[in-house]
Protein backbone atom coordinates (compact mmCIF):
# COMPACT_ATOMS: atom_id res chain seq x y z
CA UNK A 1 0.00 0.00 0.00
CA UNK A 2 1.51 3.30 -1.13
CA UNK A 3 1.39 5.90 1.67
CA UNK A 4 -1.81 7.96 1.44
CA UNK A 5 -2.05 11.49 2.82
CA UNK A 6 -5.50 12.93 3.50
CA UNK A 7 -6.00 16.54 4.54
CA UNK A 8 -9.18 18.07 5.86
CA UNK A 9 -11.22 19.63 3.06
CA UNK A 10 -11.79 22.69 5.22
CA UNK A 11 -8.07 23.38 5.15
CA UNK A 12 -7.88 22.76 1.40
CA UNK A 13 -10.51 25.48 0.85
CA UNK A 14 -9.73 28.11 3.46
CA UNK A 15 -5.98 27.65 3.85
CA UNK A 16 -4.94 28.76 0.34
CA UNK A 17 -7.55 31.55 0.32
CA UNK A 18 -6.20 32.92 3.59
CA UNK A 19 -2.62 32.87 2.30
CA UNK A 20 -3.57 34.57 -0.98
CA UNK A 21 -5.57 37.24 0.83
CA UNK A 22 -2.78 38.04 3.31
CA UNK A 23 0.00 38.02 0.70
CA UNK A 24 -2.13 40.24 -1.55
CA UNK A 25 -2.83 42.64 1.29
CA UNK A 26 0.90 42.81 2.10
CA UNK A 27 1.69 43.54 -1.56
CA UNK A 28 -0.94 46.28 -1.69
CA UNK A 29 0.42 47.96 1.41
CA UNK A 30 3.97 47.75 0.07
CA UNK A 31 2.89 49.37 -3.22
CA UNK A 32 0.61 52.15 -2.06
CA UNK A 33 1.30 52.95 1.58
CA UNK A 34 3.66 55.73 2.51
CA UNK A 35 3.96 54.45 6.07
CA UNK A 36 7.23 52.54 6.38
CA UNK A 37 6.25 50.86 9.65
CA UNK A 38 3.04 49.55 8.09
CA UNK A 39 4.94 47.94 5.22
CA UNK A 40 7.24 46.15 7.68
CA UNK A 41 4.35 44.93 9.81
CA UNK A 42 2.37 43.68 6.80
CA UNK A 43 5.33 41.61 5.58
CA UNK A 44 5.84 40.04 9.00
CA UNK A 45 2.11 39.37 9.30
CA UNK A 46 2.07 37.70 5.88
CA UNK A 47 4.87 35.32 6.91
CA UNK A 48 3.09 34.53 10.18
CA UNK A 49 -0.13 33.76 8.35
CA UNK A 50 1.71 31.46 5.92
CA UNK A 51 3.40 29.66 8.81
CA UNK A 52 0.08 29.33 10.64
CA UNK A 53 -1.59 27.86 7.56
CA UNK A 54 1.24 25.34 7.16
CA UNK A 55 0.86 24.24 10.79
CA UNK A 56 -2.89 24.15 10.37
CA UNK A 57 -2.50 21.91 7.33
CA UNK A 58 -0.05 19.66 9.19
CA UNK A 59 -2.55 19.37 12.03
CA UNK A 60 -5.37 18.60 9.59
CA UNK A 61 -3.60 15.68 7.89
CA UNK A 62 -3.57 11.92 8.34
CA UNK A 63 -0.95 9.63 6.81
CA UNK A 64 -1.87 6.02 6.04
CA UNK A 65 0.64 3.33 5.06
CA UNK A 66 0.65 -0.42 4.63
CA UNK A 67 1.95 -0.99 8.15
CA UNK A 68 0.31 1.78 10.10
CA UNK A 69 -0.83 5.37 10.36
CA UNK A 70 0.21 8.76 11.70
CA UNK A 71 -2.15 11.50 12.91
CA UNK A 72 0.08 14.55 13.63
CA UNK A 73 -0.32 15.94 17.17
CA UNK A 74 -2.55 12.97 18.08
CA UNK A 75 -0.57 9.77 17.68
CA UNK A 76 0.78 7.05 15.49
CA UNK A 77 0.54 3.29 15.47
CA UNK A 78 0.58 0.05 13.54
CA UNK A 79 -2.52 -1.72 12.31
CA UNK A 80 -1.62 -4.85 14.28
CA UNK A 81 -1.54 -2.79 17.50
CA UNK A 82 -5.23 -1.87 17.24
CA UNK A 83 -7.46 -3.84 19.63
CA UNK A 84 -10.74 -1.92 19.36
CA UNK A 85 -12.49 0.44 16.99
CA UNK A 86 -15.43 2.80 17.40
CA UNK A 87 -16.20 4.34 14.02
CA UNK A 88 -13.19 6.65 13.38
CA UNK A 89 -11.52 6.13 16.79
CA UNK A 90 -8.94 3.36 17.24
CA UNK A 91 -7.72 2.04 20.61
CA UNK A 92 -4.18 0.64 20.69
CA UNK A 93 -3.08 -2.27 22.84
CA UNK A 94 -0.48 -0.32 24.88
CA UNK A 95 -1.84 2.69 26.75
CA UNK A 96 -0.43 6.20 26.97
CA UNK A 97 2.50 7.14 29.21
CA UNK A 98 0.19 8.97 31.59
CA UNK A 99 -1.96 5.89 32.27
CA UNK A 100 -5.02 6.30 30.07
CA UNK A 101 -5.95 4.18 27.08
CA UNK A 102 -4.20 5.30 23.90
CA UNK A 103 -6.93 6.31 21.46
CA UNK A 104 -6.24 7.83 18.02
CA UNK A 105 -9.05 9.76 16.33
CA UNK A 106 -9.47 10.26 12.58
CA UNK A 107 -12.26 12.83 12.82
CA UNK A 108 -10.13 15.50 11.16
CA UNK A 109 -10.54 13.71 7.81
CA UNK A 110 -14.07 12.43 8.31
CA UNK A 111 -15.17 14.35 5.20
CA UNK A 112 -13.19 11.97 2.94
CA UNK A 113 -14.95 8.68 2.04
CA UNK A 114 -11.47 7.15 1.70
CA UNK A 115 -10.98 7.40 5.49
CA UNK A 116 -13.73 4.89 6.27
CA UNK A 117 -12.70 2.68 3.36
CA UNK A 118 -9.05 2.48 4.44
CA UNK A 119 -9.99 1.63 8.02
CA UNK A 120 -12.40 -1.06 6.81
CA UNK A 121 -9.71 -2.57 4.57
CA UNK A 122 -6.91 -2.57 7.12
CA UNK A 123 -8.80 -3.67 10.24
CA UNK A 124 -10.61 -6.97 10.78
CA UNK A 125 -14.14 -6.95 12.13
CA UNK A 126 -13.21 -9.26 15.04
CA UNK A 127 -10.67 -7.13 16.91
CA UNK A 128 -9.50 -8.46 20.32
CA UNK A 129 -11.50 -5.85 22.24
CA UNK A 130 -10.80 -2.99 24.61
CA UNK A 131 -10.46 -5.35 27.58
CA UNK A 132 -7.12 -6.55 26.15
CA UNK A 133 -5.41 -3.16 26.56
CA UNK A 134 -2.42 -2.97 28.89
CA UNK A 135 -0.64 -0.11 30.66
CA UNK A 136 2.37 1.61 29.11
CA UNK A 137 5.69 0.29 30.41
CA UNK A 138 6.57 3.66 31.93
CA UNK A 139 3.24 3.84 33.78
CA UNK A 140 3.55 0.20 34.86
CA UNK A 141 7.07 0.71 36.19
CA UNK A 142 6.09 3.86 38.08
CA UNK A 143 3.18 2.22 39.91
CA UNK A 144 5.21 -0.93 40.63
CA UNK A 145 7.85 1.26 42.27
CA UNK A 146 5.18 3.04 44.34
CA UNK A 147 3.83 -0.34 45.47
CA UNK A 148 7.32 -1.56 46.41
CA UNK A 149 7.98 1.67 48.32
CA UNK A 150 4.72 1.33 50.24
CA UNK A 151 5.45 -2.29 51.19
CA UNK A 152 8.95 -1.34 52.37
CA UNK A 153 7.52 1.38 54.61
CA UNK A 154 5.02 -1.08 56.10
CA UNK A 155 7.69 -3.75 56.64
CA UNK A 156 9.70 -1.35 58.85
CA UNK A 157 7.03 -1.69 61.55
CA UNK A 158 5.07 -4.85 60.83
CA UNK A 159 5.31 -7.83 58.51
CA UNK A 160 2.62 -7.32 55.86
CA UNK A 161 0.49 -10.29 54.78
CA UNK A 162 1.22 -11.85 51.42
CA UNK A 163 -0.30 -9.90 48.57
CA UNK A 164 -1.25 -10.42 44.92
CA UNK A 165 -0.89 -7.72 42.28
CA UNK A 166 -3.54 -7.17 39.60
CA UNK A 167 -3.80 -4.58 36.83
CA UNK A 168 -7.24 -3.02 36.44
CA UNK A 169 -8.53 -1.45 33.25
CA UNK A 170 -9.57 2.23 33.25
CA UNK A 171 -13.14 2.73 34.37
CA UNK A 172 -15.75 3.93 31.91
CA UNK A 173 -15.40 7.66 32.58
CA UNK A 174 -13.22 10.54 31.34
CA UNK A 175 -9.53 10.58 32.29
CA UNK A 176 -9.63 7.16 33.97
CA UNK A 177 -6.29 5.32 34.06
CA UNK A 178 -4.91 1.81 34.45
CA UNK A 179 -4.64 0.98 38.16
CA UNK A 180 -2.44 -1.41 40.11
CA UNK A 181 -4.30 -3.28 42.86
CA UNK A 182 -2.64 -5.09 45.77
CA UNK A 183 -4.91 -7.66 47.42
CA UNK A 184 -3.65 -8.93 50.78
CA UNK A 185 -4.45 -12.20 52.45
CA UNK A 186 -7.28 -11.69 55.00
CA UNK A 187 -6.22 -9.85 58.15
CA UNK A 188 -8.31 -10.81 61.18
CA UNK A 189 -11.02 -11.94 58.80
CA UNK A 190 -10.98 -8.64 56.92
CA UNK A 191 -10.14 -8.12 53.25
CA UNK A 192 -7.58 -5.39 52.55
CA UNK A 193 -6.93 -3.89 49.11
CA UNK A 194 -4.86 -0.97 47.82
CA UNK A 195 -5.27 0.69 44.43
CA UNK A 196 -2.58 2.94 43.00
CA UNK A 197 -2.75 5.28 40.04
CA UNK A 198 -6.24 6.80 40.02
CA UNK A 199 -5.92 9.37 42.80
CA UNK A 200 -3.10 11.36 44.38
CA UNK A 201 -3.62 9.28 47.56
CA UNK A 202 -3.58 5.46 47.36
CA UNK A 203 -7.12 4.07 47.53
CA UNK A 204 -7.26 1.82 50.60
CA UNK A 205 -10.25 -0.47 51.09
CA UNK A 206 -11.00 -2.69 54.08
CA UNK A 207 -14.09 -4.91 53.91
CA UNK A 208 -15.29 -2.79 51.00
CA UNK A 209 -15.01 0.54 52.85
CA UNK A 210 -12.73 3.32 51.63
CA UNK A 211 -10.23 5.26 53.74
CA UNK A 212 -10.70 9.00 53.33
CA UNK A 213 -7.46 10.79 52.47
CA UNK A 214 -5.97 12.60 55.46
CA UNK A 215 -5.46 16.34 55.54
CA UNK A 216 -1.96 17.02 54.23
CA UNK A 217 -0.24 20.33 53.55
CA UNK A 218 -1.68 21.46 50.21
CA UNK A 219 0.64 24.49 50.16
CA UNK A 220 3.75 22.33 50.05
CA UNK A 221 5.60 23.37 46.89
CA UNK A 222 8.10 20.52 47.17
CA UNK A 223 6.52 17.77 45.05
CA UNK A 224 9.01 15.15 46.25
CA UNK A 225 8.37 15.94 49.91
CA UNK A 226 4.60 16.02 49.39
CA UNK A 227 4.69 12.61 47.67
CA UNK A 228 6.75 11.24 50.55
CA UNK A 229 4.17 12.54 53.05
CA UNK A 230 1.38 10.84 51.09
CA UNK A 231 3.15 7.47 51.06
CA UNK A 232 4.10 7.77 54.73
CA UNK A 233 0.47 8.45 55.68
CA UNK A 234 -0.78 5.55 53.55
CA UNK A 235 1.78 3.24 55.17
CA UNK A 236 0.67 4.39 58.64
CA UNK A 237 -2.94 3.49 57.87
CA UNK A 238 -1.98 0.03 56.65
CA UNK A 239 0.35 -0.61 59.59
CA UNK A 240 -2.54 0.15 61.96
CA UNK A 241 -4.85 -2.15 60.02
CA UNK A 242 -2.35 -5.03 60.03
CA UNK A 243 -1.83 -4.57 63.78
CA UNK A 244 -5.56 -4.96 64.36
CA UNK A 245 -6.38 -1.35 65.27
CA UNK A 246 -9.56 -0.77 67.26
CA UNK A 247 -12.62 0.08 65.16
CA UNK A 248 -15.18 2.67 66.20
CA UNK A 249 -18.61 2.47 64.62
CA UNK A 250 -19.48 5.37 62.28
CA UNK A 251 -21.70 5.42 59.22
CA UNK A 252 -18.99 2.89 58.36
CA UNK A 253 -16.19 2.78 60.93
CA UNK A 254 -13.02 4.43 62.26
CA UNK A 255 -9.68 2.96 63.28
CA UNK A 256 -7.51 4.33 66.08
CA UNK A 257 -3.83 3.54 66.59
CA UNK A 258 -1.72 3.61 69.72
CA UNK A 259 -0.42 7.11 68.88
CA UNK A 260 -3.91 8.59 69.00
CA UNK A 261 -4.29 9.01 65.24
CA UNK A 262 -7.59 8.15 63.56
CA UNK A 263 -8.70 7.35 60.02
CA UNK A 264 -12.28 7.10 58.80
CA UNK A 265 -13.59 4.50 56.37
CA UNK A 266 -16.81 4.90 54.38
CA UNK A 267 -18.78 2.75 51.93
CA UNK A 268 -17.92 5.04 49.01
CA UNK A 269 -14.61 6.48 47.82
CA UNK A 270 -13.84 10.12 48.66
CA UNK A 271 -14.87 12.69 46.06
Amino acid sequence: MVPVVLVSRRWLVWGPLLVVWQVGAAWAVDQWSSWEWLRAISAVLAWLVCLGVVLWGFGSAVIFSRRGFWVPFDGRGRWDEVVAREDLALTLRVGAKYGMDRVVHFDRVDDWPATQRILDERLPSDLPGIETTEPHEQWRQGLEEHADDLLRRIAREVTPPASERTWLRPEDRPFAVHQLQLSFEPVGGSTVEIRLGEEWFPQIRVDGCYAYAPELDEDDDDAVEAADDVMAEAAAILVSIFRGAHRTQLPAWRINDERGKTWDFYPRPPL
